[in-house]
C-alpha cells in the first residue's frame, strides 16, 4: 500500500512539474511573439524610410537591406543579405 502512495506521490510531483514548464514555456512563447511583432515593426519603419539603409554584421555581412537599398543599388535584399558588403556596394572613387 505504502508503495502506491510513494508512486502515486511521485506521479503528482510530475504533473505539477509538467504544470510549471508549461506555464513557463508559456511566457517564453509570448515573450517571443511579442519581439517578433516588435521587429516587424522596426523593420517596417525602415522601410518607409527614404534613405538607403544597409545593416551588416562586424564582418561586413549584410543582415538588412531596406526597400530604398534595393532601388539606389538595384539588389534585392533576398539577393544580399548574408553576402559581404565589399561584393555589393561599388568601391569608393578615389
Amino acid at each position: 500500500m505504502n508503495h502506491e502512495a510513494k508512486t502515486k506521490s511521485q506521479l503528482l510531483h510530475e504533473v505539477e512539474t509538467l504544470r510549471q514548464h508549461s506555464a513557463e514555456f508559456d511566457v517564453i512563447a509570448a515573450a517571443h511573439q511579442q519581439a517578433a511583432h516588435t521587429l516587424r515593426l522596426q523593420a517596417n519603419l525602415l522601410d518607409a524610410v527614404e534613405q538607403a539603409i544597409i545593416v551588416t554584421d562586424l564582418d561586413g555581412t549584410i543582415t538588412y537591406w531596406n526597400r530604398y537599398a534595393e532601388r539606389l543599388y538595384g539588389w534585392l535584399a533576398s539577393e544580399v543579405v548574408d553576402r559581404n558588403i565589399l561584393d555589393i556596394t561599388p568601391a569608393a572613387a578615389t
